[in-house]
């Protein structure tokens, strides 16, 4: 087993540690972290490796963000979305706030993801914008609701709850503003699958009888977020839910993967999680 940072380590040393073969096993694992990093020169050469791998060797590509990597599934090459932990999403959120000479509260954090979504990368260049009109030391909930409804963010909020709320009507206007500003689908996607999946984890606690204070303990969202989360449980079954999240995972492939219109995929899928 080997584990690599692509910004630390040659792209042409590892490829060559995984096309080498083991001495005292069958099979070899090769994991290279933080792959948008990668300069298109390495991108290159790691494609090449993926269109000819060492069939002994294992190589897992771990990437925080896919939107500047494009490549066509094939025989090779499984892709699997993994949703992020909210607790290490919270920690690395503060961090970052704190390398930028800011602490932010918890509260705000929240409102953060509920707008950005969980893409930590989307997340940590929103604290570094935020923390440019900050003067006090300070990042609070107010900071980001005021600085949100000077973004395209407050129209995918609009959106996320057209959705949870299946108002197909506003949902198709909203993603016609969406794409005219240019706002990118995968983004959109993340931060439509959150809201499902708490959605989904509220409605399961709620049938547990789970008391508010307790959920909001659990999940660690605010009771305004709640508060909206609660009034969307009743509109989806669970089938629903699994069908909607079902849909975000193949759009997800296919933006990642694949050439087709981007909105066009979006918007399917949007129609798909309302119908």
């Amino acid at each position: 087993y080997s584990s690599y940072y692509s910004d630390s380590s040659k792209i042409t040393e590892i490829l060559d540690i995984a096309n080498s073969f083991g001495l005292f096993s069958k099979k070899k694992l090769v994991v290279i972290k933080q792959c948008e990093k990668l300069h298109k020169s390495d991108t290159e050469y790691l494609l090449n490796y993926v269109n000819n791998p060492n069939k002994q060797t294992i190589l897992v590509l771990i990437f925080e963000n896919l939107k500047n990597f494009k490549i066509e599934p094939s025989e090779n090459l499984i892709s699997v979305n993994i949703p992020s932990d909210p607790k290490n999403i919270i920690l690395k959120v503060k961090k970052e706030a704190e390398n930028q000479g800011y602490i932010i509260k918890n509260d705000a954090i929240q409102k953060l993801i509920e707008l950005v979504g969980e893409n930590l990368i989307d997340l940590i260049g929103e604290i570094k914008k935020l923390a440019i009109n900050q003067s006090n030391g300070e990042i609070e909930k107010s900071d980001v609701e005021n600085y949100i409804t000077k973004s395209s963010y407050n129209d995918v909020f609009e959106l996320v709850n057209a959705v949870c709320n299946k108002d197909k009507k506003l949902a198709l206007k909203v993603l016609k503003d969406l794409e005219d500003i240019g706002e990118e689908p995968i983004s959109v996607i993340n931060r439509i699958s959150w809201r499902i999946r708490s959605v989904w984890q509220v409605k399961e606690l709620l049938d547990k009888k789970v008391s508010k204070d307790e959920i909001l303990k659990e999940l660690k969202i605010s009771s305004g977020n709640l508060y909206y989360i609660q009034k969307q449980v009743n509109n989806f079954t669970y089938d629903e839910l699994k069908k909607a999240l079902n849909s975000i995972y193949n759009a997800d492939i296919k933006l990642k993967s694949t050439q087709v219109p981007r909105y066009d995929v979006l918007t399917s899928t949007v129609i798909e999680m309302i119908n």
